[in-house]
């Protein structure tokens, strides 16, 4: 049973990692969309400097996971290590694709789609694809916040940064792609929205309103 559990959890993360791999390249990297975390980082540096994303990922993700490891244990970081790892490899090998979206409204709307439903399979196999996502996690851990929201509030301080390097619609599209990958992310995780319906039947109404 262990087994099959364990077997579940790193098949979701690899291929949530893949999805993210393939929304960075087809959607967020040729239309300059920056929404947040370490992939939005990546961008803003490729766009500067033309350097590699894969190699920025890689060297940003390096320490964070020497936190994840101290501050969420040593079997998150495990999962954490295999999505650390295969999400620059992804993006990477996807990097070749002879095909992309460079319109900045579908970039955001369908890149912020697969962006989310990519992280939120990584977070339901008990991961994370490094960077900004292990300080996600962290919010999720120690506050009520949803993984989705938590992952916002750190990504909206990316967008603001990328917005003097690009331009001002430029940030507005990313933050267009930043709210569509929380919200997919909670979609994916709570498999509904975040609101809840209970219905109660009993015939002690009052003591349970008390």
């Amino acid at each position: 049973m262990q087994s099959k559990q364990e077997f579940r959890s790193y098949s979701l993360i690899i291929l949530g990692t893949f999805l993210v791999g393939l929304a960075f390249n087809i959607f967020l990297l040729p239309a300059s969309i920056t929404a947040g975390g370490v992939a939005g980082i990546s961008i803003i540096l490729n766009k500067l400097n033309g350097w590699s994303p894969a190699v920025v990922q890689w060297a940003i993700n390096i320490p964070t996971f020497v936190l994840g490891y101290f501050l969420l244990g040593k079997d998150f970081s495990i999962r954490t290590f295999v999505g650390t790892t295969l999400l620059p490899t992804f993006i990477w090998l996807t990097s070749y694709l002879p095909f992309s979206v460079e319109d900045p409204l579908l970039a955001s709307i369908y890149g912020g789609i697969l962006s989310g439903i990519g992280i939120g399979l990584v977070f339901r196999g008990k991961g994370s694809t490094g960077g900004t996502t292990i300080f996600g996690q962290l919010i999720k851990k120690y506050t009520r916040l949803s993984s989705g929201y938590s992952q916002f509030l750190i990504d909206g301080c990316i967008v603001i940064v990328a917005m003097f390097v690009f331009d001002f619609e430029r940030a507005l599209y990313g933050m267009i792609a930043m709210f569509i990958i929380g919200k997919s992310i909670d979609v994916v995780q709570l498999r509904s929205s975040t609101s809840k319906l209970v219905l109660i039947v009993t015939e002690n109404e009052q003591k349970i309103t008390d």
